[in-house]
């Protein structure tokens, strides 16, 4: 798998013409009709490279929630249709608000390098118009810029899909954790070995710091990305998980056992100068979630009996109740925004699934229902959708989704049992 420093030989040029940004999964957003002919190749020799950079882009637009695609069997357009202009009543006729064309093919250097093109069908004139390129092997890393580009025109903001993820996969009698794409694709062991639980990103997003059993304890450690270094965080006799870092990336939070309870602990980073959060004898208090400035935790704990959610403020050191619906909450993740937190509940059917509760109103909106368990969310770097896993394809299959449920699908990975899914901020 090629990090970031491989995404450092692309090169980009945009050029936006102005457009509102939309709020995706707010009560008036509409998916836009989207008409995306299949990428073309300028050169014979990048045939299968296009049709890769065809699917990943098609995946990229889906899930961004932003677009409801058009079959591409019911175009009108003629197939000859040239790259840098569309036939607006070709496009309108078949319902397509906007259109995007993508070439791919071979520059002077021997590179490969893709150019979109983002048209407006009312007028024919092209909003968006970037390009990427790179070596042969860097056909993803092209892929995402340029759904990264539109998703920003859209959005203001940059999109998710140059971020990596990480995730647990079961792996015969180990847990492994392993960081890949945002999608699945390119996924590394970072482990190999016994038990490895609940990474989180640290250290810029190039280090992960998981709940390891290989010292015969469940100890904190943090490892870089590259497998070069393993440090530990958090050893003691006791079970110590959950670890969870502040978006300025000082801060370190993370539950730790204590006879019959669990309780929290805040550190510096690198798990120095710790102190406890909590004295809840008997109770436990678990799954710490920094809010974006660092000032408070969203956590778990059954100290009213049932796990719900609570908000600590860290300098007054004040707990109050975030959950009243239902009897068992948990899982919590503020999203990067600070403004919902995204969770998992246990329904009257006994099944789980995806809720959202919001930090300032208390309004709580329900992701998933009667499609299997669905458990463990996590936020998008720019909190618009949710990784999270699923029972509903036979296995915990990880899958993205919109804010509002209205976009669910499988990442195109291969199958497998996987657990909490987390995406680097």
């Amino acid at each position: 798998m090629r990090l970031l420093v491989s995404w450092l030989l692309l090169s980009a040029s945009l050029s936006f013409a102005q457009a509102p940004t939309l709020e995706i999964s707010g009560a008036n957003f509409r998916a836009e009709p989207l008409g995306f002919p299949r990428v073309i190749e300028t050169n014979p020799a990048v045939k299968t490279l296009a049709d890769e950079l065809d699917k990943l882009l098609l995946f990229n637009f889906e899930a961004s929630g932003l677009f409801r695609l058009l079959d591409r069997a019911s175009f009108l357009a003629a197939a000859d249709e040239p790259a840098n202009k569309i036939v607006s009543s070709a496009w309108l006729n078949v319902g397509a608000e906007s259109v995007i064309k993508v070439q791919l093919g071979l520059n002077k250097e021997q590179q490969l390098e893709a150019r979109l093109r983002l048209f407006r069908s009312s007028n024919g004139r092209v909003e968006l118009e970037t390009s990427a390129k790179g070596s042969l092997f860097d056909i993803r890393p092209i892929g995402h810029q340029l759904a990264n580009a539109v998703y920003r025109h859209y959005t203001g903001e940059d999109g998710p899909f140059l971020k990596k993820m990480a995730f647990v996969k079961t792996d015969g009698q180990r847990r492994n954790v392993y960081v890949a794409d945002w999608d699945g694709a390119n996924a590394k062991a970072l482990t190999q070995t016994t038990i490895n639980l609940l990474p989180a990103f640290a250290a810029n997003n190039q280090a992960l710091a998981f709940t390891s059993y290989d010292s015969g304890n469940p100890d904190i450690v943090l490892k870089k990305l590259d497998g070069s270094q393993t440090t530990p965080l958090v050893a003691t006799r006791n079970m110590a998980t959950g670890a969870a870092f502040s978006k300025n990336g000082r801060m370190m939070a993370w539950a730790q056992s204590e006879g019959e309870s669990t309780q929290l602990w805040l550190a510096k980073a690198d798990g120095k100068e710790a102190r406890k959060l909590t004295q809840t004898p008997y109770l436990l208090n678990t799954s710490p979630s920094f809010t974006p400035d660092g000032k408070n935790l969203v956590f778990v704990s059954n100290r009213a009996g049932g796990p719900q959610l609570y908000l600590m403020d860290l300098e007054k050191n004040a707990v109050r109740r975030l959950t009243f619906q239902g009897n068992y909450n948990q899982t919590p993740k503020v999203s990067p925004k600070g403004d919902w937190v995204a969770f998992t509940a246990r329904d009257e059917k006994r099944r789980f699934d995806i809720f959202l509760t919001n930090l300032q109103t208390g309004e709580v909106r329900r992701v998933t229902q009667d499609q299997g368990d669905n458990e463990e969310p996590s936020f998008s770097p720019d909190g618009r959708l949710l990784l999270f896993v699923s029972s509903r394809l036979g296995s915990s299959h990880i899958f993205v989704s919109t804010l509002d449920g209205k976009v669910q699908l499988p990442l195109p990975m291969a199958r497998g049992v996987f657990a909490t899914p987390i995406w680097a901020h």
